[in-house]
């Protein structure tokens, strides 16, 4: 939204696929969480929504950077 106020454009006019990132990158329910880190650290996003393998149009939750920086990855296998 910073940036839609910085180029001067009018808030109120916006639509969400403004400030949506594109393409979309999403990642199925069964990625590891090292995976998911690993994307979200490239891609340099904060979300990324999990989609279903077999229909991909449909989401089954969304993952934060907080989700997965919060666990105890000292428990989980990497490999």
């Amino acid at each position: 939204m910073k940036k839609i106020i910085e180029e001067g454009r009018d808030p109120s006019e916006i639509i969400v696929g403004d400030l949506m990132s594109s393409p979309l990158i999403s990642i199925s329910p069964d990625t590891k969480i090292q995976e998911a880190i690993e994307i979200m650290i490239h891609k340099g996003i904060k979300y990324v929504p999990k989609a279903d393998e077999d229909n991909p149009d449909q989401v089954k939750g969304i993952s934060s950077n907080t989700d997965v920086f919060n666990l105890d990855i000292s428990k989980a296998e990497l490999n």
